[in-house]
Order: structure tokens, then sequence, then C-alpha cells
């Protein structure tokens, strides 16, 4: 096992296990005892008990079995070396120990589109990684490969429960930021404050707890609406709040120097495209003393998905929905970067088929399989892995809002309390109010794009306007892709029908020569 990060490990008789836990105090110590580890289905409901994020491998005489948490917090792989099984943290390391091989071609396109690599791909062939929620068991003799139960495995959506009350909620995220105060005991907690309703939410309820060692922070063009949005949330908050400036000359300079090189190699892991939005910020953030040493920073992940923002029409449907439709609907929302999609069309419907999709389903079950696609590969390898860039810097960081109890009562919740999240939202609003917020409102527009999105499609202009947007965003977008991306590169990209998000993904596989631009 070649583990990065810090493990501590146990035995039981003859099993032995080794657990990464992030953020760890007394009462929250993940331990087994011999009944857990007697099948792969006790082991699963073992950790189904547990809070927090974690990874970890249990090893017995005949078997290895590797679980990660519900968001996949650490990435973990494994391959296959001189007959032995190889379990790292790190893709890098376990390419170094495997001879070169040409990467997948459909793993290269699966990343080309989506910014990720589906399912347990990986860009190297012979590298796979652990997907979020699951445990997998290895044999030793043999290297056979079976999966067990997931450790997140109540369906997210139901037509049915009762309807959910305020007070209820609150009653579950407060619970779930005394936990996160407990555990960071007094030390800087850093928010990365958009103006969004999730990391509004982070800083109203850490303010409400009586936490006070907080500090803010935004970044991209002086003025643009998010940072206005964020520095009115902070001074009605009371909380210290930081502006980096993404100006030409530091994002030029920093895209182009080894440090931005060795972090996108960190935080790709051969699966994912680097989040690059906060990098220049925690650069300057850190090399200015603003963020302190042992900060611990909480982005407001995930909360618009997990109250249903991400729900498609046909959820709240009455009829059935078919299962091409499901993949239509998969495909045109997370393997669109590029006017790619069909490349990717087998590895959606390998990961679909773990749900035994008839001909047509009901609409309920229908919103559980997109979501739970969306958690397993867009949320856990692309959003929360955004977290990669604090781990680069050196820092702890912490969700919330993908806290078990809160994900929990969200599936309790009935689906018509979550089309376009309204429910939520008039949660957020209200919790605002009650400590006098004058912003409102959202300044994120995700909505309206997927609308406008649709809308395009139907009349056949989408390829017209999604060129155009490209070549839009590129020069007026706040996190400056002007002083990274080249001119001629970006116009490439652009009449080729890439969005530009796309433009990074060839400028990655450009650079790490697996593809040729």
């Amino acid at each position: 096992m070649l583990f990065q990060q810090q493990m501590y490990s146990e035995c039981c008789g003859s099993t032995s296990f080794y657990v990464h836990e992030k953020l760890p105090h007394a009462a929250s110590k993940i331990s087994f005892t011999s009944e857990d580890l007697k099948s792969a289905d006790a082991i699963a409901k073992a950790l189904s008990r547990l809070a927090g994020f974690y990874f970890g491998v249990v090893e017995s005489l005949t078997e290895i079995a590797i679980f990660v948490d519900q968001i996949r917090s650490c990435p973990v792989f494994y391959s296959f070396f001189s007959g032995e099984v190889v379990i790292s943290d790190s893709y890098d390391a376990l390419s170094r120990l495997l001879p070169n091989q040409r990467a997948s071609q459909s793993s290269v396109r699966s990343f080309l589109n989506s910014g990720f690599v589906i399912g347990r791909e990986t860009l190297h062939p012979e590298i796979f990684q652990v997907e979020a929620g699951s445990i997998i068991f290895i044999r030793k003799s043999d290297g056979d490969i079976s999966t067990g139960s997931s450790i997140f495995s109540k369906p997210m959506h139901t037509a049915r429960g009762h309807d959910p009350v305020f007070s209820e909620l609150d009653s579950v995220v407060s619970h779930c930021f005394e936990d996160l105060a407990t555990r960071a005991n007094g030390r800087q907690i850093v928010i990365p404050l958009s103006g969004g309703f999730d990391s509004r939410l982070v800083a109203v309820k850490l303010k409400e707890v009586g936490y006070d060692n907080i500090i803010a922070f935004s970044y991209g063009h002086p003025e643009n609406p998010e940072s206005k949005s964020s520095r009115q949330v902070a001074a009605d908050l009371g909380i210290n709040w930081k502006f980096v400036h993404y100006e030409d000359a530091l994002v030029r300079d920093l895209w182009r120097s080894d440090e931005r090189r060795a972090y996108r190699d960190f935080a790709s892991n051969g699966v994912s495209l680097p989040h690059y939005q906060d990098f220049f910020a925690l650069h300057q953030l850190k090399s200015l003393h603003i963020i302190n040493e042992d900060a611990i920073i909480v982005p407001g992940h995930t909360g618009d998905f997990i109250s249903g923002d991400h729900l498609p029409p046909f959820a709240f449907s009455e009829k059935p929905i078919s299962s091409d439709e499901l993949i239509d609907f998969v495909l045109r929302t997370h393997c669109d970067l590029w006017r790619l999609a069909d490349a990717s069309a087998d590895a959606v419907r390998a990961s679909l088929d773990a749900f035994s999709i008839n001909d047509c389903v009901r609409s309920e079950i229908a919103a559980n399989i997109v979501d739970s696609f969306n958690w397993k590969e867009r949320q856990a390898k692309f959003i929360v892995n955004s977290c990669r860039v604090y781990e680069f810097f050196g820092y702890d960081w912490w969700l919330p809002l993908w806290d078990r109890k809160f994900l929990d009562y969200w599936t309790e919740v009935p689906l018509r309390f979550k089309k376009n999240r309204w429910w939520y939202i008039k949660f957020v609003e209200a919790k605002c109010a009650q400590l006098n917020l004058r912003t409102t409102g959202n300044a994120g527009t995700s909505l309206g794009r997927r609308i406008a999105k649709h809308v395009f499609s139907t009349l056949g202009i989408e390829d017209l306007l999604r060129r155009s947007s490209t070549r839009t965003s590129w020069k007026v977008h706040p996190l400056n892709p002007y002083a990274i991306l080249d001119d001629s590169f970006v116009e490439v990209c652009a009449e080729r029908g890439s969005r530009l998000n796309g433009c990074y993904t060839a400028d990655y596989l450009n650079e790490k020569g697996l593809i040729k631009f």
C-alpha cells in the first residue's frame, strides 16, 4: 500500500484495517469489531453509521476490501504489479510503478466530453479508481474483483413522505455545523464565499452556532456580480472579507509556472479536470499569510444538488421515462463539453446498467437514476474534487452540506419540494432574514442556462450559440481565461463545438500528450 495521507491501523484477529479520517476527534474515531468485518454487508452496515469523510482498507488472509465515503473525499486507486494488489491514494505513485502504456481512448473521450473519466476507469489502462460510496473486494489468490453494498444505499428521492418544515431542517443543519465547530476547535475557518445560496448558508450557520474565527474570500475581476454579493453577505455578518483580483499578469505567470503544473497532476489523479478557479486566489492568500497554516476551508458544496436543483423536468412528470430518454439526458447534461456526446454513450450505458433499467421507469425512479449518476460522477469527480486545491496548499477542508445527516434528511423530502430547489431557497432566505442580511436572490444562473440550452437545442441553433458563448466567455469571464488560453487555440475549440470548459479539457490532454491539438 502506497498511501500519502496519514493512516491509522488496528487488528481484529487475522484481519487488519487501515483508515484515514478527515478532522477526526475522540467521539468520531472509526473503529471496527470482529462482527463488523465478517462480510461485505457487515462492513457496509458499519460504515453507514459513520459521520464525516474517510477512506480505508480492510485486509484479511484471503481478500482486501477498499472503501471510500459518499463523496470520494480522497480518491483511492488500485492496480496489479508483479502478481500483487497495489493500492494508493496517488494515481502518479501507481503510474510510476507500471510500464508506460497508451491511454485508453474511451477514457480520453470521456475526460474530453465531461471533465472526468466515467466509471472505475482512469486515463491509465491498468489503474482503476474506487467510486464514491463504494466498497470493492479483491481476492488475493487470483485478483478477482467484486462490489459490495453501497455505503449510501438510500434512494435520493421519493414522491411520498411527510411535508417538511423549516424547524426540522434547521435542527439537522445546526447539528452539521456544531459538529464542524467541534472538529475545528477554534482553528480559523475560511469560506470561499460566492454569490450563491450554499456558501451563504455556510456563513450564516457558522455565525449562528457562535463560531467567530472566520474569514471569507472572493476573486475574479473587480465588481463582478458574485464578488459584490459575497462582500455584502460578509459585511452584514461581520465577517472579515478578502478579494483577490485576477489580473492578467498574476493569472498568466502562475499558469505558466512549475507550481501550476505540479497542481495539475496532483488534482487530476488521472481522472478529473483540475479545478483552477480557486488556485490563483489560494496562492495569493497563502503567500500574503492571510490564511493561517492550520486553517480549515469550508465551501458550500453541494447544497443545490442535494436539494433538487439538478433534477430534470421529467422527474415531475406522470408519464413513464424510457431508458433512451435517461441516457440522452445524461449525455446532454454531463457529456456535452464537446459535440461528441455519442463517444461517451457506452460508458454512460455501462454506468446506468447497475440500475437494471427496464424499457420504461416511473419518474421517481428516473430521478434517482440520473441524480445517482450525477452524484457518483460529476459531484464526486468534478465538484468535490475541487477540494484538491485546498490540500495542495496544505489546508484541511470540510463539507457540512455533504454531511450524512443532511443527506439523509433530504432523502425523505418529497420530490415536489425539490423542483427548482424552491423549498431549500425559501429556507436559506428565512435564515438570512433572521440575521438581517440585505442580500437576496442568487448571482448564479444555472436554471436559466439549462432552460436556454433546452430551448436553443429545440430550435436547432444550439451549435451556433455555443460557439458564440465560448468566444464571449473566454474574453469576459470574471476568472480571466483570456490570460490563460491562447486565442487561436480557443478559436479552433469553438469552431469544433467546444464549451469553455471543453477548452480546458483539451488543453489538459494536450499538455499530457494524450491528444494533439
